[in-house]
């Protein structure tokens, strides 16, 4: 209700997207994104959506959206480097849930994110643990195993 009620008196149409942290106090809006959002991926796989087009429609005065159903969950989990390194190998892309996927001996620094595990269910838990299967398909595979220098 609260990121509706901005959107609509900012006037922003389209995929906004509306940071809001859950305090002791209640919640707080942090920030007000006019774009399309990184979670637009999870997003769509949770509503069957093309938000990208939904996006188009909605600024060209054709929205026909006026709420939108999650069908299912979906979970995104990002992997980052535990030290200096290469990307030692090549992602089992067959398998699915593994996306932002690097090349073979791209150079990561401690911190920096190497790919992003997605993990889809019909509730919160098994959306969690399929993407945490991923995520350990990501550091069993590839994170940096050569020291650089």
């Amino acid at each position: 209700e609260i990121a509706e009620t901005l959107t609509k008196e900012l006037g922003l149409i389209g995929s906004n997207g509306v940071d809001i942290v859950i305090t002791d106090d209640g919640p707080v809006v942090i920030e007000v994104n006019p774009r399309i959002q990184g979670s637009l991926d999870t997003v769509e796989l949770s509503t069957d959506l093309n938000l990208v087009d939904e996006t188009m429609k909605a600024v060209e005065g054709d929205l026909v959206l006026d709420s939108v159903n999650a069908k299912r969950y979906a979970v995104k989990a990002v992997v980052f480097a535990a030290r200096d390194g290469a990307i030692a190998g090549n992602f089992d892309t067959e398998k699915g849930g593994i996306v932002d996927i690097p090349e073979k001996g791209r150079l990561v620094k401690q911190g920096e994110p190497i790919a992003t595990g997605i993990g889809i269910g019909d509730n919160r838990a098994s959306a969690f643990a399929e993407a945490m299967k991923n995520v350990d398909r990501i550091k069993a595979g590839v994170i940096a195993q050569y020291p650089v220098g």
